[in-house]
């Protein structure tokens, strides 16, 4: 992607997904934990509500734009340049009220997006999951390179068997990230809550709930 488009998306709108967590799940001065920077939006977006956020992603370039962004605000953030494996396997996922992965798990390997998954299971509270896989190979991807990081309607959701769902949809339509794709995607959104570990996330909010679980 160009500078120039990058540094564009740093005034969109936040991932509808974001403000839905800010609103209804997230409790005042959590720890979010982001898995990958993008463009920098949903993290600051975050910050400047209250939260306290950590951003990991592999790429240093997105983190040093999102430090300078966040730098001219006065924002307090913490980034790490590492990937998405390694610092949950390195780090307590039970430190965090919250980890979530928009749009950053489809370029993974099939085995480590579910490893990557069973760690974020470890947080204390909520992860909250955006991602969409082609439904068939692109010009760009070999048949065994697409196969490998392909997740099947239903897969994501079945990863997370004994957790409290508060949000799932899945879809089949056009691409709506970066990577060109000339065939439908499969979409997941999906939150979930381990209800044993963070029970008040629930206070309140079973109205709220039961309209956004599709």
């Amino acid at each position: 992607m160009e500078q120039s488009g990058i540094e564009q998306k740093v005034e969109e709108a936040p991932n509808e997904l974001i403000v839905t967590m800010d609103k209804d799940f997230l409790l005042p001065k959590s720890r979010v934990l982001m898995l990958g920077c993008r463009n920098c939006t949903d993290a600051l977006y975050l910050a400047r509500h209250g939260y306290e956020v950590y951003v990991v992603d592999p790429h240093n370039e997105p983190l040093k734009r999102f430090d300078e962004s966040a730098a001219k605000e006065g924002l307090t953030l913490v980034t790490y340049n590492q990937g998405f494996k390694a610092f949950l396997k390195n780090n307590h996922p039970s430190d965090f009220d919250a980890i979530l992965a928009l749009n950053s798990l489809q370029q993974i390997l099939h085995e480590d997006v579910v490893s990557i998954v069973n760690l974020m299971r470890s947080s204390r509270g909520i992860n909250a999951i955006e991602a969409e896989w082609e439904n068939k190979p692109s010009q760009l991807r070999t048949v065994s390179s697409w196969d490998s990081r392909f997740l099947q309607p239903g897969e994501l959701r079945g990863l997370y068997p004994t957790d409290t769902l508060l949000c799932y949809r899945e879809w089949e339509g056009p691409s709506e990230v970066t990577y060109k794709s000339k065939g439908p995607s499969w979409h997941h959104v999906l939150i979930v809550a381990d209800m044993e570990k963070s029970p008040e996330i629930m206070r309140g909010k079973e109205a709220k709930i039961s309209k956004k679980v599709h």
